[in-house]
């Protein structure tokens, strides 16, 4: 198998965090400038991500409250992109 064939499934909310970025990171600067990312959404108090399904009594509210917008700045904030292409 070659290198470029592995795919290397993170274990914690950082890996995962880290390796989006990266992702992000190597489409851009193949001039991919838009993009979506999924990310498994796993409540702060739990950084192990696992086969086993999150239950969100709360719905997409509490879903997005305690995962989706801690993941996404913490995305955000590892992401390094030059902007100097990028048109407004």
């Amino acid at each position: 198998i070659s290198r470029s064939a592995m795919l290397y499934l993170p274990e914690t909310v950082e890996e995962q965090t880290r390796q989006a970025a990266l992702a992000i990171e190597r489409a851009f600067k193949d001039g991919i400038t838009r993009q979506t990312v999924r990310l498994a959404l796993v409540p702060r108090d739990n950084p192990n991500i696992g086969p086993e399904e999150e239950e969100w009594p709360g719905g997409s509210k509490q879903m997005y409250r305690e995962a989706g917008r801690p993941l996404t700045e913490s995305l955000l904030a590892e992401v390094r992109a030059p902007a100097k292409s990028l048109q407004t």
